[in-house]
């Protein structure tokens, strides 16, 4: 897509500045500078740390409602902190991880128009990061491309997988085993995804390959 060259030009020259997507409904944006993601932003309430650290496992419903909440003026991520949901080092991982999905759901972008931006204010970029713009960019097709031969078989994150029995007799890895021993016929698998901490795309890609 267009959007996938422009990221992909601006890295290649190393260029400084704010690739901007505007959809129908949210904003999305990508920090550029050196060929490097220096940060992300996303309107897009599902963007949320506090969203990214639920659907990881991190945290539960419950301390992210608390958090959303909390009426100190605190960011949602202080918060979960504040009352010991997470760790301040949790936060900085994930922090990374919130700008990879925004990235990510960027370059799946298929309605709205985008256009690049020179120079930025660092001061505004919610989380200061340093990732190859290159390598973010070929992980995100990657999956894509991925995602798409997935749902061939595992149509959406509804779907309640059950083990077969009886069981195969088959070596798995440990990621395997650990979604297979979360498939009990009334898990979905937004919900093993959840209970791993593995995320949407890898709990897809081990239940596909199960």
């Amino acid at each position: 897509s267009g959007i996938v060259d422009v990221l992909s030009f601006a890295a290649s020259a190393a260029w400084r500045g704010e690739l901007r997507l505007l959809d129908p409904a949210y904003r999305r944006s990508i920090y550029l500078d050196g060929g490097f993601v220096r940060g992300a932003f996303s309107d897009d309430p599902t963007d949320r740390l506090g969203e990214i650290l639920f659907r990881r496992g991190v945290v539960t419903s419950d301390q992210l409602d608390r958090a959303v909440h909390d009426g100190s003026g605190r960011r949602i991520g202080e918060a979960l902190v504040a009352q010991g949901a997470c760790t301040a080092q949790d936060l900085f991982g994930y922090l990374t991880e919130q700008v990879r999905e925004i990235v990510f759901g960027t370059l799946l972008a298929r309605r709205g128009y985008f256009f690049f931006l020179a120079d930025f204010d660092a001061a505004t970029v919610p989380a200061h990061v340093h990732l190859s713009a290159q390598e973010l960019l070929m992980e995100g097709i990657r999956r894509a491309d991925e995602m798409t031969f997935f749902r061939e078989k595992i149509p959406s994150n509804a779907v309640v997988p059950a083990p077969r029995v009886p069981r195969p007799n088959a070596k798995l890895e440990a990621r395997e085993q650990q979604v297979l021993a979360l498939c009990d016929g009334a898990r979905d698998l937004e919900a093993i995804a959840r209970k791993s901490g593995l995320g949407e795309f890898d709990a897809t890609k081990t239940l596909f390959h199960l």
